[in-house]
């Protein structure tokens, strides 16, 4: 059994996001007297980013497949069950753009925010596809 987490690229990029934004709170704070509550802003969104990225978990089992996030409860598929993988033609608003659909025999599908995962986790699962 193997469980991925989100990538260090996606916790690096909210740093970046946030850090510039909190770096430039911090320039204004020190060159005049205005409040460090800019500073503290990006920073908290920064832990709050964190904070949902570490939810994330995509787990391949010998013979189950499992995702979990912070909004949604632990879902799984049997391998055995998995009919196909593919991308999402159509996310909601509150999805990614690369969201990969897991289609079971049942009709079953799991919606997996493929975008914050490694690159061999995203293709590990599009391989179950493939069998």
């Amino acid at each position: 059994m193997q469980t991925y987490r989100a990538a260090p690229s996606a916790f690096l990029v909210f740093g970046v996001m946030c850090g510039a934004l909190a770096l430039l709170g911090a320039i204004a704070a020190y060159v005049s007297d205005m409040s460090w509550l800019p500073v503290l802003i990006p920073v908290c969104a920064f832990a709050l980013a964190c904070i949902w990225l570490s939810r994330f978990r995509l787990t391949f089992g010998p013979d189950q497949l499992s995702y979990a996030s912070l909004f949604g409860s632990l879902r799984s598929l049997p391998v055995t069950a998995i009919v196909s993988v593919e991308p999402a033609g159509r996310t909601g608003p509150l999805e990614s753009p690369l969201t990969v659909i897991v289609r079971s025999s049942s009709g079953e599908e799991l919606r997996v925010n493929a975008k914050i995962f490694p690159r061999e986790a995203v293709r590990r699962l599009f391989a179950l596809g493939k069998r």
